[in-house]
């Protein structure tokens, strides 16, 4: 390629960044384009173009463009890019196929080991497919990595940990997280819902059986804790009471 070529391919490239800066996708999809087709070993017009198209909403479009990153970086013998595991992840989510985006969202997460959202949007994914348990974990982790430049919202992060608590049957932990979600003034349609789960809550824990009070409240030596400790003979052994005077 030509030293013209190239400066037309880094100067298209660099306008499209502004576009994408300033969130204006359709803009920079055209600058990064231009870019490619001047330049088609071009690794970051080819992935920065994929990252325009899930702006779009295009995911049939941006999974071709990001292969192509991975056979550009492959071809140079480059070890797989973070950003492009990421994006893979954000197409397959986008698409519906979240077994895909976790496998995505796990080889990006091998170095972003400490990125907020990808904890998140690995753990919508285990959530969507029914994983609670381990949704539950990556929204706690993301509430533990996240960085000022993560997108997370407490609120978020609190509904989804109730809901999985919720599927999860512990209640108690269901319920102070929705409540949580309820401090951050959630839209109307929201706040009605989980306003009815959690009168629901509040029968459930009603209902669980309790430890039965002492009958005997006079003042007295009783009972505490009743150890039994083996010997030789498995079928016998000691027993170590412990008393306390209760008042």
């Amino acid at each position: 390629m030509d030293n013209q070529k190239m400066s037309e391919a880094t100067d298209a490239y660099s306008e499209g960044l502004k576009h994408l800066r300033y969130k204006d996708p359709e803009a920079a999809l055209a600058e990064f384009k231009k870019a490619a087709e001047l330049n088609p070993n071009s690794f970051f017009a080819a992935k920065s173009m994929g990252e325009a198209f899930i702006m779009l909403g295009r995911y049939e479009e941006a999974l071709p463009v990001l292969r192509r990153a991975t056979d550009i970086r492959a071809r140079f013998r480059s070890p797989p890019d973070p950003d492009v595991s990421r994006l893979l992840g954000e197409c397959h989510f986008g698409k519906g196929m979240f077994n895909e985006a976790i496998e995505h969202y796990t080889d990006s997460l091998k170095s972003n080991y400490d990125y907020g959202d990808l904890f998140f949007k690995r753990g919508l994914s285990y959530y969507n497919l029914e994983r609670y348990g381990e949704a539950l974990v990556d929204f706690r982790m993301a509430q533990k990595c996240r960085r000022r430049s993560d997108n997370l919202v407490d609120s978020e992060l609190d509904c989804y940990s109730a809901l999985c608590f919720d599927k999860l049957g512990n209640y108690g932990a269901a319920q102070a997280a929705f409540k949580a979600f309820m401090d951050s003034n959630p839209p109307d349609d929201e706040k009605k819902a989980i306003a009815e789960r959690l009168n629901e809550l509040e029968l459930l824990l009603d209902k669980k059986p309790r430890k039965p009070e002492p009958q005997d409240s006079k003042p007295g030596f009783r009972c505490t804790k009743c150890i039994i400790i083996p010997g030789k003979n498995p079928e016998k052994g000691l027993i170590r009471i412990t008393y306390r005077y209760m008042k």
